[in-house]
């Protein structure tokens, strides 16, 4: 069985919801986590968001735009 030395998980939180979670591992045996590497990842989380949320709406709007040329 392999051991990690810690993990970070934070959520990525779009209107109000939770639209995944954003998980770092790190793979030396003993080795922690300090505060700030908690305080990047949550940076990083929230542009990750973002950018999520944006695809998500390109799409929306590309399958929209598909369906009234259709129609």
């Amino acid at each position: 069985m392999e051991t990690f030395g810690s993990l970070i998980c934070v959520p990525l939180n779009y209107a109000n919801d939770v639209i995944g979670v954003l998980m770092v591992v790190s793979g030396i045996h003993g080795t922690l986590f300090e505060k700030e590497d908690v305080r990047r990842l949550e940076l990083l989380a929230g542009q990750a968001t973002v950018a999520i949320a944006q695809a998500n709406l390109f799409a929306e709007q590309k399958s929209l735009t598909t369906q009234l040329s259709v129609a």
